[in-house]
């Protein structure tokens, strides 16, 4: 595994399992209009943009706001925070990251305020040193958050830079903003995938 200077990494599948709580937050917003998504369709819309979600459900125009606004607050609820946990590999991850003196930021689709209060809530937000949403920027594929992110967190060289996500539109956006991208994939969804791919966080210390 190629050495970095800067990893951005995704937040939802790739650091913390969201998806049960992602569940809860949707159908807080799918509740307005009169019935509950799956726990199969949550985890698609996890890796889109809420404006998305809201084209592929046929969200009616004048229901939007108020759609966004539930999932909003949602979001930021502390029983779905609490089902909210960083997968095995991600504290020994940060960990090592932090002896080899690399730098990290998060990436992301999410809320920046949510972002931080899982990381407060679970005490790992001192191992990162930005966070940079999609929600509030350019949704991905854009790779503004890419961008920002790398102008932001030092004067890294493109080659020097890495963005590590669950998602195919995680290493699309690297693609986007001139930098590689790894794919993880710890159930092998994506057997056909050419690009880097690992199944566990841990290979990024391999190198």
């Amino acid at each position: 595994m190629k050495d970095y200077s800067l990893y951005l990494i995704d937040f939802d599948g790739t650091l913390f399992d969201t998806l049960d709580s992602l569940v809860r937050v949707y159908n807080a917003g799918f509740r307005l209009l009169g019935y509950e998504i799956t726990r199969k369709e949550a985890s698609e819309y996890m890796h889109v943009s809420l404006e998305e979600t809201c084209e592929i459900c046929n969200v009616p125009m004048e229901k939007r706001r108020e759609f966004s606004i539930a999932i909003g607050k949602a979001l930021l609820d502390r029983e779905a925070i609490h089902d909210i946990h960083p997968f095995i590999d991600v504290i020994p991850l940060l960990e090592g990251f932090k002896k080899k003196g690399k730098r990290i930021g998060i990436a992301t689709g999410n809320t920046s305020a949510h972002v931080l209060e899982v990381l407060r809530y679970w005490k790992l937000d001192h191992y990162f040193e930005g966070i940079y949403s999609g929600s509030e920027i350019k949704p991905k594929p854009n790779p503004d958050i890419l961008i920002k992110g790398m102008k932001e967190l030092g004067d890294f060289s493109k080659e020097q830079c890495v963005y590590i996500g669950d998602s195919l539109q995680d290493p699309l956006t690297a693609t986007n903003a001139g930098i590689d991208g790894i794919l993880i994939d710890r159930n092998n969804e994506h057997p056909d995938y050419q690009g880097l791919k690992i199944n566990n966080l841990l290979s990024l210390l391999e190198a």
